[in-house]
């Protein structure tokens, strides 16, 4: 049977499938007709559930085999985000990393 090999990657358990070009064709092209704006959205929330360093560091490489230059880019909203939140630590509106997490620990032993 021809197919494409595919990695499946769930938590500390890997799998190979063999899937067939029609499924595959029909799952690329789902992404293919998404803006990049989509595109991008997607990545960056499926990203930031992954806890395998080893797996983000992969990401990370290829990710940095594509960047045109060493300068990023930044839209303008993101300069707005960037600024505001540059506003708030100048106002004293921050909380240390180890209090908020001490805080969640707390807040998740209470559910």
């Amino acid at each position: 049977m021809d197919g494409y090999l595919v990695l499946l990657k769930s938590g500390d358990n890997n799998a190979v499938c063999l899937t067939s070009p029609a499924f595959f064709c029909t799952f690329v092209e789902t992404y293919r007709f998404m803006s990049t704006l989509e595109l991008k959205t997607i990545l960056i929330q499926r990203i930031a559930e992954i806890d395998d360093k080893p797996f983000l560091e992969a990401i990370k490489i290829l990710l940095d085999t594509k960047v045109e230059s060493a300068t990023m880019q930044l839209s303008d909203k993101m300069v707005q985000q960037i600024l505001a939140s540059k506003k708030e630590a100048e106002e004293g509106l921050v909380v240390e990393n180890a209090l908020l997490e001490e805080e969640i620990e707390k807040w998740l032993k209470e559910k």
